[in-house]
């Protein structure tokens, strides 16, 4: 995501061309981008100047987006929600787990791809 971005709003990059880049398999990047293209965060443009483009603004692309997508639930312990808790488990879990989470939440949904780029950049010019 933060390639595509790097490349600008109006570009759009092929997988072949972006696994090159990133030093990743082009298998990685097709399962990968198959569930980002179903989520609506990127499109694809067919023919010959073809290739993957974000479908938002990096500004409006939030790294929680992005996650959820790629990894589902974003706690940081295992939910299940048909075993019984005694009530020293209820208290860690709300008192710890459940807040640890929701710390991870709002850092997340504060970080967006454009942040990223604006990172990357600042890094490449010191």
């Amino acid at each position: 995501m933060v390639d595509l971005a790097l490349l600008g709003e109006n570009k759009q990059d092929t997988l072949s061309n972006i696994a090159n880049r990133q030093d990743v398999s082009i298998n990685y990047l097709e399962q990968t981008f198959s569930m980002l293209k179903k989520a609506g965060l990127i499109y694809s443009i067919k023919g010959a100047q073809g290739g993957y483009k974000l479908s938002q603004k990096p500004s409006d692309i939030t790294i929680k987006k992005v996650l959820k997508v790629l990894e589902g639930d974003l706690s940081i312990i295992e939910q299940n929600p048909d075993k019984e808790m005694t009530s020293l488990e209820k208290c860690i879990k709300h008192e710890v787990w459940d807040k640890i989470d929701e710390k991870v939440n709002i850092l997340l949904s504060s970080i967006t791809i454009k942040d990223l780029v604006n990172e990357n950049i600042a890094k490449l010019t010191e």
